[in-house]
């Protein structure tokens, strides 16, 4: 009876990394930090473009200086 238990918490936990997996494809940009300056922000956001890691990114004025938001590969 534990092997079945063991068995079915084992599927359940799968299903829903699964579902959680499809959930974050749904939001393609996420924050990546916030910088001094525009040209900082742009600075990394090209590092990133150069190593393939990024698709897009933008960055947008903020209280804290300039946020960075990508979208990953």
């Amino acid at each position: 009876m534990k092997f079945r238990k063991l068995a079915v918490t084992l599927t359940a936990g799968a299903a829903f990394a699964m579902a959680g997996a499809s959930a974050a494809q749904a939001t393609p940009w996420q924050f990546v930090g916030s910088f001094p300056t525009k040209a900082a922000c742009e600075k990394k956001a090209q590092k990133m473009h150069k190593a393939g890691k990024i698709d897009d990114h933008y960055c947008s004025p903020s209280r804290r200086g300039y946020d960075l938001g990508v979208h990953f590969r």
